[in-house]
């Protein structure tokens, strides 16, 4: 069985289109700074970045996010447990989600800003087929430059 949907424009739509095509804004000056590129030296983790996105990062469930990462993968799962509310309760894992896409979204904002130049917060998938989860994790030199700052 096949079915074909089929829609009706309105007569006259390519002169709508062309309209709307006109009165879209011209493309803006390229007079904007832009952010210093990064250089081959700085692709490689350099261990005060999490130190800066951790001071950068308003105190809130991704600052804890981040607090919460070791250099061993968890799940969010594992680091829902490590991140207990204040009633004792755990977040779920809709929730675990919607922080590290908060993590991701600060991490890069400061990557387009030239602040760091790589991602802080690093994944793998590698037992996915078994697990059903990803693991997150930072790499045992950021966790090292990062401890200081937590008091531990």
């Amino acid at each position: 069985m096949q079915t074909t949907l089929t829609f009706d424009y309105p007569a006259g739509i390519d002169d709508a289109i062309k309209q709307l095509e006109e009165m879209r804004p011209a493309a803006p000056a390229a007079t904007a700074s832009l952010p210093t590129p990064v250089t081959s030296a700085q692709v490689r983790a350099n261990v005060a970045e999490v130190v800066r996105m951790h001071q950068l990062m308003d105190a809130n469930e991704s600052r804890r996010f981040l607090e919460a990462l070791t250099e061993q993968p968890l799940t969010f799962a594992e680091l829902a447990q490590r991140m207990k509310k204040d009633d004792g309760t755990t977040h779920s894992n809709a929730s675990m989600r919607a922080i590290h896409r908060n993590v991701r979204r600060q991490e890069l904002t400061l990557i387009k800003r030239g602040v760091i130049a790589d991602h802080i917060v690093q994944s793998t998938f590698d037992n996915y087929d078994a697990e059903q989860a990803g693991r997150y994790y930072v790499t045992p030199d950021a966790l090292a430059a990062l401890d200081p700052h937590l008091g531990r």
